[in-house]
This record gives structure tokens, C-alpha cells and sequence, in this order.
């Protein structure tokens, strides 16, 4: 059974997350400095073993150029968001219709910390919404 929640920029878990500033490649031309929340799932799903398998995140339109930074098992991955702000990630199942003997491949994404743009230091906070599920026993 998965278990679905949403945090915010005003959501406890998020203020009282820790915070690191990146380095981060904007507008295609320049690296900023920008604050990021670091939220791994032990403060998201309540549990270090429980990875988040869909996400979904959108920004207001002042963050669209800072990208998100997702942790699947020991990698970093930097999403840019692009011209929506807005970015998701869901389990996808594959299969071969042409070929009735293909194997069914199913990708569930595992992921285990969510780096989120806090903003410019000296600078009003970005407002953005993190849904996410996980998976519950």
C-alpha cells in the first residue's frame, strides 16, 4: 500500500531541514550560489529503509532556472525543471505489445534524499510543493 504526502516550503520538515549551498549553472549562462533544503526519506517517510517511489514537484516561476537534485541509491542526479517548473517521476512499466513472448519490464524509482532551492542567500524564499509515496507495510 502507498502512502501519499505533500510538504512545502512552509511544511516542518522543510524548515527544519538542513540546508547546503550549491553551486548551481543558471539561465544558461552563469553558476549561482543558491541554498537548497536537504531532505533524505528518513525525514520524509519517517524511516532510512523506505525510499520515495513517485514524486512530483513544482515551483514558482522565480525558481523555474534552479534545478532540483534527486539521490537514487548513491547517485546525484540534477534535474533542470525547464519552462513549466515543474518536474515528475512515477513507476513506468514496459512492455513489448509486437512481441507476446517480451519480458515486462517494470522500473519503480528508489529514491532516498531530495535536494529542493531555498533561493539566493539575502533573498525572499522559494515557494514550491513536494508530493511524494512511498510504500507502507
Amino acid at each position: 500500500m502507498d502512502n501519499t504526502r505533500q510538504v512545502t516550503n512552509f511544511s516542518q520538515e522543510v524548515t527544519s531541514a538542513t540546508q547546503e549551498t550549491l553551486s548551481v549553472y543558471v539561465d544558461d549562462r552563469e553558476y549561482m550560489n543558491v541554498d537548497y533544503y536537504v531532505l533524505p526519506i528518513s525525514i520524509l517517510t519517517g524511516s532510512s529503509d523506505t525510499p520515495i517511489n513517485k514524486l512530483g514537484y513544482v515551483c514558482e516561476p522565480k525558481a523555474f532556472d534552479f534545478p532540483i537534485v534527486i539521490t537514487t541509491g548513491d547517485q546525484n542526479r540534477i534535474i533542470y525543471l525547464g519552462k513549466t517548473g515543474m518536474f515528475e517521476v512515477t513507476p513506468e512499466t514496459f512492455l513489448d505489445i509486437n512481441n507476446k513472448k517480451a519480458e515486462e519490464i517494470i522500473c519503480i524509482p528508489q529514491i532516498t534524499q531530495i535536494k529542493v532551492p531555498k533561493g539566493i542567500p539575502g533573498e525572499s524564499n522559494i515557494k514550491f510543493k513536494l508530493d511524494y509515496t512511498f510504500t507502507i507495510n
